[in-house]
């Protein structure tokens, strides 16, 4: 994240002003972290986050810039590959930065990025009392195996 773009703090009550709020969340929604802001405009983290949940515009635009950041986050990857490709980046600088990007996706935007859901939804209409009894099985072939 390119810190020397941000806005600096000039007084104590940065809170009220509205361009702060604006910078923070577009800020997050080019894939900086809360902590991070909070660390640059020399404010505690729990007073940011407290701030942002007390009030619920800034509550859903925390969350929508959440979502952009994880969108981000995604995009990231593909050039990551790319970087692979060319020869920049080692397969296995690579393989940590990935790792990080598809958390940090799939945990704020869970929908479209989380491979648990992806894994549920391919299970369809599959009934409950199925997967119920799948899962038992599984568990009982794990605990014969631990057992022998």
């Amino acid at each position: 994240m390119d810190k020397t773009k941000l806005l600096p703090v000039k007084s104590d009550d940065v809170f009220s002003e509205n361009r702060f709020w604006e910078e923070l969340f577009f800020r997050i929604g080019e894939g900086g972290s809360l902590r991070e802001l909070a660390r640059h405009f020399g404010v505690p983290y729990s007073t940011l986050h407290d701030r942002i949940h007390k009030d619920e515009d800034k509550k859903l635009k925390y969350l929508e810039a959440l979502t952009s950041r994880a969108m981000y986050h995604a995009s990231r990857i593909e050039e990551i590959a790319e970087m692979v490709e060319d020869g920049r980046i080692s397969p296995i600088s690579a393989k940590v930065a990935i790792d990080a990007r598809k958390w940090i996706a799939s945990r704020f935007h869970p929908r479209q990025f989380s491979e648990k859901l992806m894994h549920d939804a391919k299970l369809g209409d599959m009934e409950s009392s199925k997967l119920h009894l799948l899962e038992l099985k599984k568990e009982m072939e794990r605990a014969s195996d631990d057992a022998g």
